[in-house]
């Protein structure tokens, strides 16, 4: 308690709180523009960085400039490694160029100036202050400039989408959440004070805290000097250690924690969550998807012909559409006097009717051919029910406004052509059946990543148990075919279920348990959080697709 009572005295020049929020709402900005994760654009925008921007920000000594989107992005992952920053900038620019996190609204009013600032000092023709990152630009410029940039940002930027990942859980911003973050940031400072020569590697918690500090790097600089006795620069990333490395520096960071605070260093809904699963997934196209969703169209009868042996009373053509065994819609009846002499005869109606088709519902369609009998009375001569299901469904592919021709028999020498448009007018529910299949034993396999998809477990616990159980399952849609393959996973060893979707054997989709080590306890955070609390017996899924996580 005497250790943590001294490193809560720790102050900083900034509101680190404030700060992080910044930072995680930054990421997400970044994230959600894929062109500013692209190498090309990273380069370009680097290379801006370097050449316009900090000598423009280095002018300006005692202002927080907003400089453009690409180039902050690339400002910030220079400044995740203090020294390199700190040598750069004093190469290029003679000073460190000082920086802090701002707030979107404050942001982009400060950007205006800054665009001014820009126009007066480089002007819109040599460089533009905005770029369409969609437009091809001089490569030539930006591969033949001399940089003396020594930090590899377009790596760093890739290590900061992880972290992202890693952070963008809700809880995250929680004020509650965010002050036990900031006093555990002011335990590893006063941890690497105390114990220099321990290896201590964070957890995401107190990395979000350290990265927002260093985002501030004159006031970081002044920090930990001040609070460690020299420049603490960023840890080395441990991303190209081997699994034993990984294991060995997770268990001496423990160590090392607990020995200082009597307190375990891990804390529920900060720890690894695993890659971004962004992209990894199949992306399943709506036309393929779209095959297990009922369709809403209309059917407009354009033309119905009926050849039949000749007989000399008047007939009636009558349709109807089957929603189910007991209910039926009129579409339309068609009258036919049959005069001619010939042996067979032939009638042609044009647009006689039409009716919304809903394959939810409507199935099927009923033809009938009547004739009077007398006092009113009508008796069928011919009727058959044709299914219209595979004919919508087999035109599909071609597009929205398609015709269709269906052959239907009415009995002996009596046949009925009809020419249908089909008109899409949207799709319905999807229905799909479940055709269950039989848990079966098996084993995890040594890399895991390939059998389990994209779960985030960092590594296969040593000495556990591989076994687990495996079911395959069917989904058909409402023709009966199958369109999904479905693979279930229970490990009891791991305490770990997966649900894997395929499409054509490719993964499309994945569900799987996650623990508390993602999520916090409902008694870290102050407001309505998505919280877990296993002793409740709680248990949270995590639904992703290609576009990363869906629903939890």
């Amino acid at each position: 308690m005497q250790n943590i009572r001294a490193a809560s005295e720790i102050t900083f020049g900034t509101n680190l709180n404030e700060q992080a929020i910044h930072v995680i709402e930054f990421l997400k900005t970044v994230n959600d523009i894929p062109e500013l994760n692209k190498s090309s654009t990273l380069k370009r925008a680097v290379y801006r960085y370097e050449k316009y921007w900090l000598p423009l920000a280095a002018e300006y000594p005692n202002e927080f400039l907003a400089p453009p989107l690409d180039v902050e992005w690339a400002w910030h992952c220079h400044m995740l490694n203090p020294n390199a920053y700190e040598r750069d900038c004093r190469e290029i620019v003679g000073s460190t160029v000082k920086h802090t996190m701002l707030g979107a609204r404050r942001f982009y009013k400060e950007q205006r100036k800054s665009q001014r600032y820009w126009l007066e000092k480089i002007g819109k023709y040599q460089e533009p202050f905005t770029i369409d990152y969609r437009e091809p630009f001089d490569t030539v410029a930006i591969d033949t400039y001399h940089s003396k940039i020594t930090y590899d940002i377009l790596a760093a930027s890739k290590r900061q989408m992880d972290l992202y990942y890693q952070v963008s859980l809700p809880h995250y911003k929680n004020r509650k959440y965010l002050n036990t973050s900031h006093l555990r940031y002011k335990q590893f400072l006063y941890a690497k004070a105390k114990l220099p020569n321990a290896f201590l590697e964070p957890s995401y918690d107190i990395d979000l805290f350290w990265h927002a500090h260093q985002l501030n790097p004159v006031i970081y600089k002044e920090d930990v000097t001040r609070i460690v006795g020299y420049f603490l620069n960023h840890g080395a990333s441990i991303d190209h250690r081997t699994e034993e490395d990984r294991l060995n520096a997770d268990k001496q960071s423990r160590d090392t924690w607990l020995s200082l605070y009597n307190e375990t260093m891990p804390i529920f809904g900060a720890m690894y969550r695993g890659s971004q699963p962004a992209g990894l997934l199949y992306k399943t196209e709506k036309t393929e998807y779209c095959q297990s969703f009922m369709q809403r169209t209309k059917l407009v009868f354009d033309n119905v012909t009926i050849s039949m042996p000749r007989i000399r009373r008047a007939v009636t053509l009558s349709l109807w559409s089957l929603a189910d065994k007991t209910r039926a819609e009129h579409v339309f009846s068609l009258e036919y006097q049959t005069i001619s002499r010939l042996q067979n005869t032939t009638m042609k109606w044009k647009n006689v009717g039409q009716y919304v088709f809903e394959t939810s519902t409507d199935c099927k369609m009923l033809i009938m051919l009547e004739a009077p009998v007398g006092l009113g009375l009508k008796t069928v001569m011919a009727s058959n029910v044709v299914n219209l299901l595979p004919w919508l469904e087999n035109s599909r592919n071609l597009g929205n406004d398609r015709h269709i021709d269906v052959p239907v028999s009415l009995g002996h020498n009596i046949r009925l052509d009809l020419t249908i448009s089909i008109k899409q007018l949207g799709f319905d529910q999807a229905m799909l059946t479940l055709e269950p299949g039989k848990y079966r034993p098996s084993s995890i396999p040594r890399h895991h990543k390939q059998f389990l998809g994209p779960i985030g477990l960092q590594q296969y616990p040593r000495g556990s148990d591989n076994y687990c159980e495996v079911a395959s399952h069917r989904l058909r849609n409402h023709l009966g075919n199958d369109v999904f393959h479905v693979r279930s996973i229970h490990s009891r060893p791991l305490m770990m279920s997966v649900i894997q979707v395929f499409y054509q054997n490719k993964m499309s989709a994945i569900a799987h348990i996650i623990g508390s080590d993602h999520l916090p306890l409902p008694s870290q955070v102050d407001k309505d959080e998505i919280t877990l609390n296993p002793l409740q017996g709680e248990r949270a899924i995590l639904l992703k697709n290609n576009g990363g996580d869906w629903v939890l």
